[in-house]
């Protein structure tokens, strides 16, 4: 086992992402700055600043793409291998706590402090719909492999589940506190 140390520009990191094929990490860090990590080379590469903390990023399912989520309430997309600058993903009255891509590669979801998840179109950037019916702040995110559909949970402990083609959300459960995290299993 090799232990390699990567230090970038970041200050305090705060979420990471492995890419698809386990070579690269996206790494988010409180001053802002996303860098993408090759662990084989050792390279540090910055693919940009975003104008507050960096929330959660994540990769697209063929790796070309990072999403960022902005505590400044804006989520981007950056292309991992061009200098381009990215897409910004906006309208969101609060900060936006998580960026999914969903694993079929057709849509990026953002939730954000503002309690709802905004659905774009991962190829245009452009919004599909606005996903509302939380009473609290979101703070977890998921979507289900062949991405049909979201999950979502907030402070107040509703986790709700989310057909992408529309309709009202569903409310599967909850727990006490705030739902920071959610997974789905491989079968959906």
């Amino acid at each position: 086992l090799e232990v390699r140390v990567l230090r970038g520009e970041g200050d305090q990191g705060t979420t990471l992402a492995h890419s698809p094929d386990g070579r690269r990490l996206a790494v988010g860090f409180w001053n802002g700055i996303v860098e993408l990590w090759d662990l084989p080379s050792g390279e540090v590469r910055r693919l940009g600043r975003l104008a507050a903390n960096v929330e959660d990023v994540d990769f697209s399912p063929d790796g070309r793409l990072v999403a960022a989520a902005g505590a400044d309430g804006v989520a981007r997309l950056f292309e991992a291998d061009g200098d381009a600058p990215p897409r910004l993903l906006g309208g969101h009255g609060a900060g936006v706590v998580r960026a999914r891509v969903s694993p079929d590669g057709r849509h990026v979801a953002t939730a954000s402090w503002d309690r709802t998840i905004r659905l774009w179109d991962l190829a245009s950037g452009e919004l599909v719909r606005v996903l509302t019916g939380h009473e609290q702040p979101i703070g977890a995110l998921a979507l289900a492999p062949g991405g049909a559909r979201l999950y979502s949970g907030a402070a107040d402990g509703a986790i709700l589940v989310w057909d992408v083609a529309g309709g009202p959300p569903r409310r599967i459960g909850g727990q006490a506190g705030f739902v920071t995290d959610l997974h789905v299993s491989p079968d959906g």
